[in-house]
């Protein structure tokens, strides 16, 4: 029988006392709540999936019902890895692609809830090809939820920021247009301190 439903609070008197009722009737519940020693040991005792998150939290609520966690992004990036070790850790079905081609419809059932996530250094596009590639071969619909917003701010490497400060004609500016932090470089043509040199 497929798991449907989550206990939260399932190491409680009544959560643990619904959780077998559930499991003696051939349910599988998912067991959750914040007290992960408590809830792991009931969920091996009734062979259930478990997964611990605290209610200060609502989208870490929503995302304990998914069944997929895939991330989007570098198998070199230790950010995306530990990403997807965390999905992992919570009983999920964890996958680190850096796109589409690295996806296979294996890896689904009709039924499961899927949670996309990208590390900074993923392309939009890739996101966007992602979802289309989930909704085409699987009809799935989207939910989007900014489940924390960040400022991420990186420094300019030291050499040029040395640039700029020789040359006032060389100007830094620093982007985040939804791909992460682009560096880009803008002289006038006459700068002979600006040109690269290969």
């Amino acid at each position: 029988m497929q798991t449907n439903f989550l206990i939260y609070g399932a190491n409680g008197y009544t959560g643990a006392l619904t959780a077998r009722m559930a499991a003696a009737r051939g349910l599988r519940p998912i067991l959750a709540g914040r007290n992960a020693t408590e809830v792991a040991a009931l969920a091996e005792e009734l062979d259930l999936p478990y997964r611990i998150a605290g209610l200060d939290d609502p989208a870490a609520i929503d995302a304990l019902l998914a069944d997929v966690v895939l991330v989007l992004g570098s198998q070199n990036s230790s950010n995306s890895q530990r990403l997807r070790e965390l999905g992992a850790e919570q009983g999920k079905r964890a996958y680190l692609i850096d796109g589409v081609e690295d996806l296979s419809a294996d890896w689904f059932h009709p039924e499961d809830r899927i949670l996309v996530t990208a590390g900074a250094s993923a392309p939009e596009s890739v996101v966007q090809a992602t979802i289309d590639w989930l909704v085409e071969k699987f009809g799935a619909t989207l939910r989007e939820e900014t489940v924390r917003k960040e400022e991420v701010h990186f420094p300019l490497p030291k050499p040029l920021r040395d640039l700029a400060k020789a040359d006032p004609d060389c100007r830094l500016m620093m982007t985040m247009p939804g791909v992460g932090p682009v560096v880009a470089l803008t002289m006038r043509a006459e700068s002979s301190s600006c040109r690269w040199k290969e």
